[in-house]
């Protein structure tokens, strides 16, 4: 998707039978394809537009203990900081984030569903309802500590 959108060519064409996309988050790589969601819009604007939140101290949590601290360790050597500084940075980002979100898609009404993860799936549901019939069932919380759902298009 990366190298798509750079190339200005469409996103997901190599994916021609993808209905759901998510964690667009490489860190390795530091390609974060989630902050590129202007141009995404521009490709796809009829598609759902899902903000996942959390309490923003939980979100940092979860990330720093991601894969027993290895996001959080090849973060601090990737960026040179500490493990204060990372925290610091990544309240940061994630505010700034969801800031710029929300103001791109207030001219936008119902393209943006504002979703917060520990509430469970319903509001999810109800977002993409004209078009998917998901079932709450198939929904799951999964990683206790991180506090994550994942979501079946069973």
């Amino acid at each position: 998707m990366n190298a798509r959108l750079s190339a200005g060519t469409d996103p997901i064409a190599d994916y021609p039978d993808g209905v759901f996309f998510g964690d667009m988050w490489n860190w390795k790589a530091d390609v974060n394809i989630f902050l590129r969601y202007r141009e995404l819009y521009n490709y796809y604007p009829d598609a759902y537009y899902v903000l996942n939140v959390r309490p923003v101290d939980k979100q940092v949590e979860s990330m720093m203990a991601h894969r027993n601290g290895f996001m959080r360790d090849g973060h601090m050597k990737m960026f040179g900081v500490t493990e204060k500084e990372l925290r610091a940075h990544w309240r940061a980002e994630i505010f700034r984030h969801r800031l710029e979100v929300l103001k791109f898609f207030s001219d936008r009404p119902g393209k943006l569903l504002v979703f917060h993860i520990e509430d469970g799936p319903k509001d999810l549901i109800d977002f993409v309802a004209p078009d998917f019939d998901l079932n709450a069932d198939h929904w799951e919380v999964i990683g206790r500590r991180n506090e994550v759902v994942r979501d079946y298009l069973g």
